[in-house]
């Protein structure tokens, strides 16, 4: 007697494009939200647990333009610091003339403020992409970096791209 005969069957895909959309698009999508999610969490806690007061270790010696002063520290060679979350004009490289002055008068600001006061307060959070210290700056317990705004010689800076003064 004959064996029966094995019928091959071929199984096609059957996922939707929908199923598609999911493994090609949706997934991908999803998973680098939560990275980047994750990363600015992970950057906020380490920004604040590297975060440390030197005002025993470094002095202000001199002011560069309306957001950057010079550093000197007994653990750090001298060093610029940029002062976190604000843009001032730019002195060395403006864009038009009318910048210059005004670069000039954030100058002037941020120097009358440190001199005047009697405690300076300084707090390095780390370095930006030019390998300058990000500080903060309190004179006399005032934010230096509120003061420069609230007085119109500086602009609130997150990062990105920086609006003209021109």
């Amino acid at each position: 007697m004959r064996r029966p005969r094995k019928i091959r069957r071929r199984y096609r895909s059957r996922r939707s494009w929908t199923g598609k959309l999911t493994r090609w698009f949706v997934i991908p999508l999803v998973t680098a939200a939560v990275l980047v999610i994750t990363a600015e969490a992970l950057d906020f806690v380490l920004l604040n647990l590297l975060s440390r007061d030197v005002s025993r270790e470094c002095t202000i010696t001199g002011v560069v333009d309306g957001d950057t002063v010079r550093l000197s520290c007994r653990t750090l060679p001298v060093t610029r610091g940029r002062i976190r979350g604000i843009d001032a004009p730019e002195l060395y490289s403006p864009s038009c003339v009318s910048e210059v002055v005004i670069a000039q008068q954030a100058k002037l600001a941020l120097q009358a403020m440190l001199w005047a006061a009697g405690e300076v307060r300084i707090v390095i959070h780390g370095e930006d992409k030019f390998g300058r210290h990000l500080v903060s700056i309190s004179a006399d317990g005032n934010d230096i970096a509120g003061q420069m705004i609230a007085d119109g010689h500086a602009r609130r800076y997150g990062g990105g791209e920086r609006q003209s003064w021109c």
